[in-house]
């Protein structure tokens, strides 16, 4: 049981094998429920009964951990990498259980018990040292093969990066394209190495563009994605504290984040109401443009009327203008769709394309999708986890009549920025709403921010989300809006 936990983990990171907080408290755990085990045992004699007693007991924490596995809300995905390392951390225990039996005469059993469930996370370690150079070499070998097939071929190719609405641009650009091209883009949220390959082996050969979102934790990743790709366009949406317990500084994404503009060979297009996009724009020799909400940019969105059920807005370019009405919410997505439509024009597709295109755009689940049910109105944005999304989300949470309620989990992956960064979200939602339900690790440190914002109304905790949404019925009430800010898994 537990080594599905371990290796749950370190899926989750990758298949790294980076001791924190949820390794240490799992291991803790796996020793207090085997400690009394073999306490209880090796203090036994050996009849008949005692060991019924000390067989009773095993199953009795057999059951706790299997209750507490199923209770978790990530679980462990089969992968073939998956089930090549769980086969050795089942080897390995037993293994070291005969040993124990073997060497220690008498309670030797209940000693290698102790042994194999104390050192369980080496297991988890071993396996992977095993399993990772091969499945690594694989998926290098994968991709590998994907970016020779991409580069055989003739598709127009586009890259966008950004801390924040690079899966809302792929999705607003896409259908703006396919008025005039066969285009082909990641599939979901997939930005990384193996899940640009995986679209790239669907590829028939027939595709005239080809978009992928390229995603980052680490220095180096975009920058290995724009040597591969050679992109002939690209989109910059923007940079924000992410990932900076990978990245160490926000200095650090923004320098990652430019490699795309660096490694475009056309056209790189900006969100130049971003401090850092700008300072990128102006750094660009390139061919590039400006995109902005007002008449400084080269391409801007003008007229912008925001309502709860979507936003009007006209998008002014050289030659001309075009008046957009669209059902997604809030003003960050009036800024992607201004974005997308810069890029577009520039591939040649009307303007008439370009605003039917937008006009039948849906909102992508958990982001920022509105939903009405039992009597409430839900903002769903739980896909968020940055203050720029946020801070656009509760604009539109102001759009709303009636009692507005936060769920909220924080943000995580702030590193030595973690607390800061649930603070000031904590100051955001002080101004925005009437209760807040705060649930997970960071509820104390929003909660706090919440507090120096000068927050005066309600506020309820839970040790996790499953409690929170448990108690809706008894905090939640007809007509409320319920924004979504986050959903972690609980690997976080």
């Amino acid at each position: 049981m537990t080594q599905l936990r371990f290796l749950c983990l370190a899926q989750n990171a990758n298949y790294k094998t980076e001791i924190n907080k949820r390794w240490v408290a799992f291991s803790f755990l796996n020793l207090l429920l085997a400690t009394p085990y073999v306490c209880f045992g090796a203090l036994l004699s050996d009849s008949v009964l005692d060991e019924a007693i000390v067989l009773l007991y095993e199953c009795i924490v057999t059951a706790v951990l299997i209750l507490i596995i199923k209770n978790y809300r990530t679980k462990l995905k089969f992968t073939d990498r998956a089930k090549a390392s769980f086969c050795i951390t089942l080897a390995l225990p037993l293994a070291s259980l005969a040993s124990c039996i073997a060497a220690i005469k008498g309670n030797g059993y209940l000693y290698g018990v102790f042994v194999t469930v104390a050192v369980s996370p080496l297991y988890t370690f071993l396996a992977l040292s095993v399993t990772n150079p091969h499945f690594e070499k694989k998926n290098r070998i994968f991709f590998r093969k994907a970016m020779e097939k991409l580069r055989e071929s003739h598709a127009i190719k586009i890259m966008i990066t950004g801390s924040y609405g690079k899966t809302a641009c792929k999705n607003i650009l896409a259908p703006m394209l396919e008025r005039k091209y066969s285009v082909i883009a990641t599939e979901g949220n997939f930005n990384t190495p193996m899940g640009i390959a995986f679209t790239v082996e669907k590829m028939s050969g027939r595709e005239e563009v080809f978009i992928a979102e390229a995603g980052a934790r680490r220095r180096g990743d975009i920058r290995l994605l724009t040597k591969e790709i050679h992109p002939d366009y690209s989109i910059t949406t923007g940079v924000c504290p992410q990932h900076l317990a990978t990245f160490k500084s926000l200095h650090n994404v923004f320098l990652e984040k430019s490699e795309l503009s660096k490694g475009t060979k056309k056209i790189s297009v900006f969100n130049c109401n971003d401090k850092y996009a700008l300072k990128m724009y102006r750094e660009h020799r390139g061919g590039k443009i400006m995109v902005c909400c007002n008449k400084e940019g080269d391409i801007y969105a003008d007229n912008v009327q925001l309502t709860k059920d979507g936003s009007s807005f006209r998008i002014v370019y050289e030659n001309g203008s075009i008046d957009i009405r669209t059902k997604l919410l809030g003003k960050h997505n009036i800024i992607n769709i201004t974005l997308c439509a810069a890029l577009a024009l520039q591939m040649g597709v009307s303007a008439e394309d370009i605003k039917t295109a937008v006009e039948s755009l849906t909102p992508v689940p958990h982001r920022l999708e509105y939903i009405y049910a039992n009597g409430i109105h839900i903002l769903d944005d739980s896909y968020n986890s940055n203050l720029v999304g946020v801070r656009s989300a509760l604009e539109v949470l102001d759009l709303f009549p009636g009692r507005k309620v936060v769920l909220s989990q924080g943000i995580v992956e702030g590193g030595r920025y973690n607390g800061k960064l649930n603070t000031e979200l904590g100051r955001n939602l002080s101004a925005h709403a009437d209760a807040v339900i705060l649930c997970g690790r960071n509820a104390k440190t929003v909660g706090a921010g919440l507090r120096a914002g000068g927050f005066s109304g309600e506020i309820y905790r839970y040790s996790d989300l499953r409690k929170a949404q448990s108690a809706f019925g008894k905090i939640l009430r007809k007509d409320d809006v319920l924004f979504l800010q986050n959903d972690l898994p609980d690997v976080y």
